[in-house]
């Protein structure tokens, strides 16, 4: 059984208890910050990670500059933790706010702070219009209903919880809060809390990914960010194994290629332009095509794609197509099927695994 030891001494505890009369609390300012730089290098994959520090589990304003000072940002839950918040130095969309029953004045902070506003309900649309104004960026909490299995046993029971909207007011939310000027739009859940397992996290992204891709499709939404809320646990019992923050932050990262990329609506693929001259071509309907104008299929097979990421290449098809728009006579190509052209023939430009539309100019046979 692994033996927990604490990061004092015994000398340097009757030390300060010669000054400090007892009891106090002792804090970790070296671990603490080896903490969140592990956590920020779990999730360096996504570039506009940041993790928000529940302000109700410790409300001291000396860790909350700490962790400040190591890129994180806050997650507030009342009046008093915004004040405190702010007078750290937190203000925009380094401050998230989750509240429940929240009072007028409460919400108006949140909003003059500029915070991510996270609605827990769908009648705080209107109590926000109503007492502050909707800005454009806004978070809604996501209640799937049921209960939350990670298959070694039930984590919680979020049926039985009045927090969050289902995915049908979600998507009333969104849609009603674009038509009141909102452009950028968050989806939060907490479904089990201070978890002690790498899986909780992965689950919970896989569940909210696949929210934000149909709430996208829904109601055309931009998706701005996804809050995985929960907190990761610690090893409260000797016996326990601590979780591994960069396996947790591996396994969102896995949930994110499998489903937020291949959808368009990864970050990183939007910046990721993959360019090859196609070798071969296949021309389809034959008939139709000696009749006049038709359609193209450039085939690339997945040995033609470098090898610049296996990350990436594993997210692209093994056949790709593309899909002239224009008449054969203007591509000038009268070839019959499967010919081998010139490499400087043709360019297909790859991206959100397909061959985006390109005209098709001064073609020619070898």
């Amino acid at each position: 059984m692994p033996e927990k030891k604490p990061f004092i001494t015994l000398e340097q505890a009757q030390e300060i208890i010669a000054d400090v009369p007892t009891p106090f609390h002792l804090y970790d300012e070296k671990g603490i910050r080896a903490n969140a730089r592990l956590v920020n290098k779990a999730f360096a994959w996504n570039k506009g990670f940041k993790e928000y520090f529940a302000v109700k589990a410790t409300p001291n304003p000396y860790l909350l500059r700490i962790l400040k000072e190591e890129g994180c940002g806050v997650d507030c839950s009342s009046y008093t933790e915004l004040l405190l918040s702010e007078a750290c130095g937190f203000s925009g969309s380094d401050i998230m706010f989750s509240s429940n029953e929240t009072p007028v004045q409460d919400m108006k902070k949140a909003y003059d702070l500029g915070a991510y506003i996270n609605l827990d309900d769908l009648t705080h649309v209107d109590f926000l219009k109503n007492v502050a104004g909707i800005p454009e960026t806004i978070c809604c909490r996501f209640n799937p209903g049921g209960t939350f299995d990670l298959g070694n046993g039930i984590m919680d029971n979020p049926g039985d919880s009045k927090y969050g909207m289902s995915e049908e007011q979600m998507t009333e939310a969104y849609t009603r809060l674009m038509a009141l000027g909102a452009k950028n739009f968050g989806i939060h859940a907490f479904l089990a809390s201070n978890t002690v397992t790498d899986d909780y996290y992965p689950e919970l992204a896989g569940i909210l990914f696949n929210l934000a891709v149909r709430l996208h499709q829904k109601t055309g939404a931009h998706i701005k960010f996804i809050n995985l809320s929960g907190g990761v646990g610690v090893a409260y019992k000797p016996e326990q194994r601590s979780n591994d923050i960069l396996a947790i932050g591996e396994g969102v990262r896995k949930k994110f290629e499998e489903i937020l990329v291949p959808a368009g609506m990864g970050a990183a693929v939007h910046r990721l332009h993959m360019v090859r001259r196609a070798q071969r071509i296949q021309l389809r309907h034959d008939e139709q095509l000696r009749a006049g104008p038709s359609g193209l299929d450039i085939r690339v097979e997945a040995g033609d794609i470098p090898r610049l990421d296996e990350r990436v290449a594993r997210l692209f098809k093994h056949v790709l197509h593309i899909r002239s728009r224009l008449p054969l006579a203007e591509a000038r190509l009268r070839v019959p099927p499967d010919i081998v052209l010139r490499r400087e023939d043709l360019l297909a430009v790859l991206v959100n695994e397909c061959l985006i539309e390109l005209g098709l100019h001064g073609v020619t046979s070898s």
